[in-house]
Order: C-alpha cells, then structure tokens, then sequence
C-alpha cells in the first residue's frame, strides 16, 4: 500500500489518501470497496451502475500499469474511492464514490490530486516563481526587484507557467483542451 500524504483540513476533517498502482496493488477486498462506493454514488443519482465489479477486476488484472485507484480513509475506516486509467502522460476520467458526502473530498480526491500530480514536475525558476507568487503571496514587482527582473517578464513567466500546468491538468484529467483561454497576473 502506498499512502499519499495528503492531509487538507479543508472540512475539518483529515482524510488520508491511498494510492494503488501495477507497483502497489490493490486487494479484492480493495475493489469491492471501491465498487459499493461506485454504485452507491448511481443509486444516489437515481441510476443504475453500468459497470460491473468483474469489469472492474478484470481492468486491474489485465491492465495494471494502465490503473490509478485512490482510497480515502478518515478515521482509520474507508470512506470514499476514484478510479483513474492512465498511460506514461495522460490520466482520464474517474469514477468516484463515496459513503457519506463530506464536503470538498470529491474535489480533493479527483481533482486536486492532479493539479499536486502536475506540480511536484515544475522545476528550477518556474517552481521559485509559483512559490514566490502563490506560497508566499508576492506581487510580480516584488518578485521582479528580488529576482533582478522586470515586473512584465515576471508576469509573462507566470502566465506560461500557469498555462503549462493548466495544461497538465487538463491531460492528467483527461480534459479537452479550451481554446481563446486566459488568465491574469
């Protein structure tokens, strides 16, 4: 079991993410969690789950380095499930589940894993001026006087960053690519 260590206290309560992988296999027992919490989400949306559990342990058996299973634990007991098929650049769809809704999970389990995914790649001065900018709360002057730089080159840094990882989101995600987007400073 590889345990992810992602600990947001975005609800006042800590989950603890667990990843499975070809390299860190999931168990039966695993699986038929994940698959209670699949159908349970349908029935909660008053649909019937297409897929079945056989589906998804043949997937897992068939296709291990293509499966990405995320469990999340609270208090030491299972509580919500994502399941992720992926190659070596992509990571598409989900199917999500939950026992009980607590809020921000889905986001945290399907969404922020990606963008944590795509941030642990930013290295040297692009990694610096996210963490200038967004950890630390600088504005692009102060980044630029610090850095020797002109506030624009500083802006202009940022937005391709912030364009490459919106990239790698949307192809960690499996997300089609929106044209005529842009963002600010």
């Amino acid at each position: 079991m590889h345990l992810l260590l992602i600990n947001r206290d975005r609800s006042r309560n800590t989950f603890f993410l667990n990843l499975y992988n070809a390299h860190h296999a999931a168990t039966e027992r695993d699986w038929d969690f994940f698959y209670r919490c699949y159908a349970n989400t349908y029935r909660a949306h008053h649909s019937s789950p297409y897929l079945t559990r056989e589906f998804f342990l043949r997937i897992a058996r068939e296709m291990p380095a293509n499966v990405l299973l995320v469990l999340g634990e609270h208090d030491g007991r299972p509580h919500c499930a994502a399941l992720n098929l992926c190659n070596a650049s992509t990571l598409w769809g989900r199917y999500w589940g939950t026992t009980g809704f607590v809020s921000g999970l889905h986001f945290e389990t399907c969404y922020y894993q990606a963008l944590e995914h795509c941030m642990n790649r930013v290295r040297g001065d692009a990694k610096k001026l996210l963490e200038l900018r967004y950890q630390e709360g600088r504005s692009p002057e102060d980044i630029a006087k610090s850095l020797g730089r002109t506030a624009v080159a500083i802006r202009v840094s940022l937005h391709r960053v912030r364009t490459a990882l919106r990239d790698c989101v949307e192809r960690r995600l499996g997300l089609p690519r929106l044209a005529n987007e842009s963002g600010g400073a």
